[in-house]
């Protein structure tokens, strides 16, 4: 993979992934501080954001084990030096993520129960996915859209590790020169909480054409 694609920060990504899964902290590290130094094209600076967030939840983790393990004091000194997006004490982050450049795909979160307050919100110019037959805005928690790339986009619920959310994802636009691939979409959650534990869940979906979209989940 490094081999083919060394030029792109989700090679390392998903290396550090595969290497979390297998309990391989160190190396797993290690992948996630190429993709965080590299010096990338700007179409991948999103999923450098995701880097770090991915890494500062198994930096808390490695933490939590406290002691004197190599590996748990590395953390938690790596853990302090991180720049950019911090996660808060608990919550969850909804990761969406795909395969084809020049690609344009909307991510929809929504808090259960939030019908009554979509007011409150009206300053918002952008929107999401239709909930009920309309068309509902980006909440407190975006982390911005992505329009030309591969992703990704990204929602932290604050405190609501425990809440639910109506998810939607809306295949808006496909500018690739690479027709041939079919998009493919990485929809992933974290639920974490402040004593450094967290939860992740990933499904993977194929995509038809422009047009399509999907509720992730069984929600009014």
């Amino acid at each position: 993979m490094i081999e083919t694609r060394p030029y792109e920060p989700q090679t390392y990504i998903a290396l550090a992934r595969i290497l979390v899964a297998n309990k391989r902290y160190a190396l797993a590290a290690l992948y996630y501080e190429i993709a965080l130094s590299g010096q990338w094209r700007s179409q991948y600076y999103s999923m450098v954001k995701m880097a770090n967030l991915e890494y500062s939840m198994l930096l808390k983790q490695l933490s939590a084990q406290g002691g004197e393990r190599t590996i748990a004091v590395y953390a938690r000194k790596r853990l302090g030096e991180l720049s950019g997006l911090k996660l808060p004490e608990s919550g969850v982050l909804y990761v969406m993520e795909w395969n084809t450049d020049s690609t344009d795909i909307d991510l929809s979160v929504i808090s259960e129960g939030d019908d009554q307050e979509y007011g409150s919100h009206h300053r918002q110019t952008r929107f999401r996915i239709a909930r009920n037959g309309r068309r509902v805005p980006v909440l407190e928690g975006h982390f911005g859209n992505v329009v030309n790339g591969y992703g990704p986009e990204m929602y932290v619920a604050k405190g609501f590790a425990s809440a639910k959310h109506c998810i939607g994802i809306y295949y808006k636009r496909n500018r690739s020169n690479r027709k041939k691939l079919r998009t493919a979409i990485l929809f992933s959650s974290h639920r974490f909480d402040r004593d450094g534990r967290y939860v992740t869940q990933a499904k993977a979906l194929s995509v038809s054409k422009p047009g399509w979209g999907k509720r992730m989940n069984n929600c009014n």
